[in-house]
């Protein structure tokens, strides 16, 4: 029986004599397996909040990885911020980092508090402000892959 190149899975060649069920079971097999490395779902878990901030709204910030891919939700208060800064507010638990640096748009009270987000690979997560402090800054539908 031969095997594809990037997940193994059987495939019945030349050599091999024609016994379906038993291809089939060898097949669905191969896949289970391929499904449950790639697809399991850690459920939500906290990030570590930096001394100095709050949570908004009792909204914690999480990720959850499910599969290779993390999703990401959070509210930070304003509490600690000030205009034109940019501060370190918490930190993704190892194996939930993305692989490259990335800017992320942030949500906030309103539209004259426009704010930024940098995650880095080491897991901090920076808000940057701009001229008038936000009462919050959220995060929703944020996702990357894992590297």
């Amino acid at each position: 029986m031969g095997a594809t190149t990037n997940y193994a899975l059987p495939y019945p060649d030349n050599g091999d004599g024609v016994d379906v069920p038993y291809d089939v079971k060898q097949l669905a097999d191969a896949v289970d397996v391929q499904l449950a490395a790639t697809g399991t779902d850690t459920g939500w878990e906290n990030c570590t909040l930096k001394s100095g901030f709050a949570w908004s709204s009792g909204l914690p910030m999480q990720v959850r990885k499910i599969g290779q891919h993390v999703y990401a939700r959070w509210g930070i208060a304003g509490t600690g911020l000030t205009a034109n800064g940019a501060f370190i507010v918490a930190n993704i638990p190892a194996g939930f980092r993305p692989a490259m640096s990335s800017y992320v748009p942030l949500g906030t009270n309103s539209a004259a508090t426009y704010c930024s987000g940098y995650i880095a690979p080491s897991g901090d997560i920076e808000v940057r402000t701009g001229a008038t402090v936000p009462g919050y800054v959220m995060v929703s539908g944020l996702s990357w892959p894992v590297g």
